[in-house]
């Protein structure tokens, strides 16, 4: 996944001997092993490690980790503090459990820093876990929150004219004044656009984790939606409306998404003739529909083709 840019947590991917990470634990501390491309690694039980890091305050940040704990009863604990000027932990602005499982799984949390410029990033592993891919970066950077997406003259994707990172779906172009990227633009009628990227689930409320969640697509012309797991086959979308159609919501079936999970997000739109639009929202299950909101930029990450 290309989604932790500028990362800082330092050597986040353990490729370095853990520098700047502070161990502790009952047994030994970790190893780092090879799978295939893959390097990781391996903490035995009982292990304590944490990093400092310096940070904006008032910001909204991402968290992001990878991991695999399959023994059972096992899993994680991540906690992050905010540090005074004598470096003495706040109660925690993050603190949040994740069980076993047996694949690797990607996780993530969105927080605010609050008054705080330093942070304690703290793991805690109970029995065993493999650990990679640790990301710590602000939101809403240029081209680092947003779907990645492809502009193309054509109602079938034919032909590429431009491509570029939009922050949310929320679009509307009239009748004359196509998508555009500089002196690129599209044609007035018949084109389409493809955004890939993934999707955080923090709006998912964490202590709700039950809560199903409806997508809602506003469009004119045709739309389909996909929201799947990461590393599983693309199913069929979960929003279907390829049709020449004025601007229409269309809703998905409630969907089971896993807090602190990231999926896989891609979103088509064709547009024929005249004005076109395309809003990409959601609301809970048993909530009035009128109350969808906008998917937020800092849980959409792109995805180039």
């Amino acid at each position: 996944m290309e989604m932790i840019p500028n990362n800082l947590v330092q050597n986040g991917d353990f490729s370095a001997g853990f520098t700047d990470w502070t161990l502790a634990g009952l047994t030994q501390n970790a190893q780092i092993v090879t799978e295939g491309d893959n390097q990781f690694a391996r903490f035995g039980p009982g292990v304590s490690m944490y990093q400092d890091v310096n940070v904006n305050a008032h910001d909204d940040y991402v968290f992001a980790f990878r991991f695999r704990a399959p023994y059972v009863g096992n899993g994680l604990d991540i906690k992050i503090e905010g540090l005074d000027a004598n470096n003495n932990p706040s109660p925690p602005l993050v603190e949040q459990t994740f069980p076993q499982t047996q694949n690797w799984t990607r996780k993530g949390t969105i927080f605010n820093t609050g008054q705080f410029t330093k942070l304690r990033i703290t793991f805690i592993i109970f029995s065993a876990a493999d650990v990679d891919d640790v990301g710590l970066f602000a939101t809403g950077q240029p081209n680092q929150n947003g779907l990645f997406g492809s502009y193309y003259n054509g109602t079938d994707f034919n032909t590429l004219v431009f491509q570029r990172v939009d922050p949310q779906i929320d679009f509307f172009w009239p009748t004359g004044s196509p998508p555009a990227l500089g002196n690129q633009k599209l044609n007035v009628n018949d084109y389409s656009i493809r955004w890939l990227g993934y999707a955080l689930m923090p709006f998912v409320p964490i202590n709700q984790p039950n809560r199903r969640i409806i997508f809602r697509t506003i469009s004119d012309d045709g739309v389909r939606l996909w929201v799947y797991p990461l590393n599983t086959p693309q199913p069929g979308p979960i929003i279907n409306n390829w049709t020449l159609h004025s601007a229409t919501a269309n809703d998905s079936l409630p969907q089971d998404l896993v807090p602190g999970d990231f999926y896989n997000i891609q979103l088509d739109l064709f547009n024929g003739p005249g004005t076109s639009t395309i809003q990409l929202m959601y609301y809970f299950e048993g909530d009035d529909p009128q109350t969808a909101k906008t998917v937020p930029t800092e849980v959409l990450f792109p995805k180039t083709p």
